[in-house]
């Protein structure tokens, strides 16, 4: 998909505080380590899909994914990160399964997520590397087409394809009730 095949719309604080209430209570259905060190989290129900290759997957209503530099605390403690062990990464992502989403919030004067879990647990974002905070926020609810939130320029963006923007016009009416 080419860049100008998206849409884009700057988002203010609280327009993301509304976009994220509907994850708040739900369960991390499946939290899995991608390439790397790639963090996923597939949050709510999950659903079956089929990949361009033709093998099978699932997804969850919405799904968080930090590309690299990210850590999960426990209350006293970092419990991992992106810099652990192979084993210890995705054992401390696996064990993210199972727990409830309480809080995402913003943090940081370049828009870093924090992911604030049941059991006190944590996962945080922070780019330690040149260019834009590295994480996105899929909001696939809607149905089956999919809008997400990432850092653009500093500033966090709803984006969608062209195609979606039936689907960007409704996230807006949500924002203004």
């Amino acid at each position: 998909m080419a860049e100008n095949d998206l849409i884009q719309r700057k988002i203010s604080q609280l327009e993301f505080q509304s976009l994220v209430k509907p994850m708040i209570g739900l369960p991390i259905s499946r939290a899995w380590r991608g390439y790397g060190t790639a963090c996923f989290l597939e949050i709510g129900q999950l659903s079956e899909y089929e990949l361009p290759s033709g093998k099978r997957s699932i997804k969850g209503q919405f799904g968080v994914m930090i590309q690299w530099s990210w850590r999960i605390e426990s209350p006293r403690t970092i419990a991992c990160g992106s810099w652990s062990s192979k084993r210890k990464i995705s054992k401390g992502i696996e064990r993210l399964s199972g727990l409830f989403i309480e809080q995402i919030a913003l943090s940081n004067r370049l828009p870093e997520i924090s992911v604030c879990l049941s059991s006190g647990r944590w996962l945080q974002s922070f780019q330690t590397s040149e260019g834009q905070p590295g994480w996105v926020i899929f909001l696939r609810e809607h149905d089956d087409s999919s809008a997400w939130l990432k850092v653009k320029n500093g500033k966090v963006v709803l984006e969608t394809n062209e195609r979606n923007q039936a689907l960007l016009e409704q996230l807006m009416n949500l924002l203004e009730t």
